[in-house]
Parts: C-alpha cells; sequence; structure tokens
C-alpha cells in the first residue's frame, strides 16, 4: 500500500451481490476505483494516494451501504538518511530526512529530534522532508518522522556539535587559584 501511487487491493467480505450490481468502495474519505467484481465474497480496487492508518472501508451495493471500521492502513513513513548529521547548539539549521512514504501532498507531517519537535516541518515530496532545528545540545539523537499517525524512527543519526574551546583567560594563574577564568 503505497502512499504515493494506487495499488490494487482486494476486498474480502460477504453480500457484494452479482456482476451486475453497481458497487462503490470508499477508503477512508478517498474512493477507491474501478471495482471489479470476483464473486460475492470478493471484490478489488485501486486504492490512491493517502496516509494514515486504520481507515474505515465503505462498499456501497445499489444503495445500500456497509462501512467496516479500521480494516486498512497506508504504509508508514520510512527514513533512509539524514543530512547534515551534525550542527551547532544554536539550532535554526535545515535538515534534510530523506526516505519513502511521505506522500503526494503536504499532510501534517513532523520531524522529531529525540524528544524534541522541529521549528518547522516542510513536506518537499514523497522522497524528502525538510525541517529547522530547534536548539539543542544532545548527541546520538534518533530522528523521527510522525505522518498521519504513523511514524519512523532513524536510530542515532543526529548530534548536536560538541562545545569546543579555543582559548582561555588569562592563559597563566597563580597555583593558588581563586580567580577568574574566561573561556572562549
Amino acid at each position: 500500500r503505497p502512499i504515493a501511487s494506487t495499488q490494487a487491493i482486494t476486498l474480502f467480505g460477504r453480500n457484494f451481490g452479482v456482476r451486475k450490481a453497481i458497487l462503490n468502495v470508499i477508503i477512508g474519505s478517498t474512493r477507491c476505483q474501478p471495482v471489479s467484481y470476483f464473486s460475492d465474497s470478493s471484490i478489488t480496487c485501486s486504492v490512491f494516494f493517502g496516509a494514515g492508518y486504520v481507515h474505515s472501508v465503505e462498499v456501497e451495493l445499489d444503495g445500500l451501504t456497509g462501512i467496516s471500521n479500521g480494516l486498512f492502513s497506508y504504509d508508514g513513513p520510512r527514513i533512509t538518511s539524514v543530512q547534515p548529521a551534525n550542527a551547532p547548539t544554536t539550532g535554526n539549521q535545515q535538515l534534510f530526512v530523506r526516505g519513502s512514504n511521505f506522500g503526494v501532498t503536504a499532510y501534517d507531517i513532523k520531524v522529531y529530534i529525540g524528544q524534541s519537535e522541529c521549528l518547522s516541518s516542510n513536506f518537499m515530496g514523497d522522497t524528502i522532508v525538510s525541517c529547522i532545528l530547534a536548539p539543542g545540545v544532545d548527541v546520538a539523537q534518533d530522528v523521527n518522522v510522525r505522518l498521519a499517525g504513523l511514524n519512523n524512527s532513524y536510530p542515532r543519526a543526529f548530534s548536536y556539535d560538541i562545545p569546543i574551546a579555543s582559548s582561555v583567560a588569562p592563559l597563566f594563574g597563580p597555583t593558588s587559584g581563586g580567580f577568574e577564568v574566561t573561556v572562549f
């Protein structure tokens, strides 16, 4: 069930009628078509792009409608890479998450670094999402993409830069201590 194209699915059930009946199928809020009749207990149709899980399936037969809740889910997002792998602790830098099943339209997609949500997440296509990093200090953080109730985690994919001292002032001090040092 890819998120970005059509895929034929088979519905199993009962009371789908006879070949001459007019059948309509709706997955969530999207019409599944064309509908092909196989038997009183089996029909197929092509489901179009979408996102989310446990969608209802509605079958209409000559004006009679049956609804089954929670039968169909789209594949969730899959992360394959994160770039850059590190950034300054101040945040406000763009991060690119590559993968699949991010959708064909701007669904409510969110990117998280560890438990912190990016300042903004931007859908760029089915295989790429960007986000503006929030300030942080953690290393080896999981990157998570959440889309329509489904999520995927890429473990230990991102680190904020570790602190590095480049100089101190003064360079020398008394062995007795008790004085102030500034680190740059």
